[in-house]
């Protein structure tokens, strides 16, 4: 996040002015998610766009948010494009931070703590592997097949 936040100092009006909206953290999580789909099929479909503008507009009128946008009503007009990228650099720095030996062995360490700590459970007595203890990452729901 904090990547994306860098130009704190830049005012709202500046940046209306250009067009670009302040997000509050909750209401950027969204737009994140959104923003990362979109050279997928998914955003093409006029039932995920929908619900999608639908949820987004909730939480973009929510009054215990900081900043309130109303004006923000049409999905088409939004250009998501800027979180698109930054998210594909920062796929690119992974893919790159991967090939090296120390931060692989330094992911595997963890993994390796993650897994003695949280993957183990006590029941009745004895100590048995856990299968899953991982949590998904919350996402927008894509469902499964064609519907209506």
């Amino acid at each position: 996040r904090d990547d994306k936040q860098e130009n704190k100092k830049e005012t709202n009006g500046d940046a209306k002015k250009r067009g670009v909206q302040k997000l509050t953290p909750e209401q950027e999580e969204i737009a994140t998610m959104y923003g990362v789909m979109l050279e997928t099929d998914w955003v093409q479909k006029e039932k995920f766009k929908k619900n999608f503008m639908k949820e987004f507009q909730r939480i973009l009128r929510d009054k215990r948010q900081e900043t309130q946008h109303q004006e923000i009503k049409d999905l088409d007009k939004c250009d998501f494009r800027a979180i698109y990228d930054w998210y594909q650099n920062k796929r690119e720095e992974e893919k790159i931070k991967k090939k090296d030996p120390e931060y692989k062995k330094k992911i595997k360490l963890e993994k390796e703590e993650y897994d003695a700590k949280y993957g183990y459970a006590l029941v009745d007595g004895v100590l048995e592997k856990v299968g899953n203890y991982k949590v998904e990452p919350p996402g927008l729901f894509r469902g499964r097949g064609e519907h209506p």
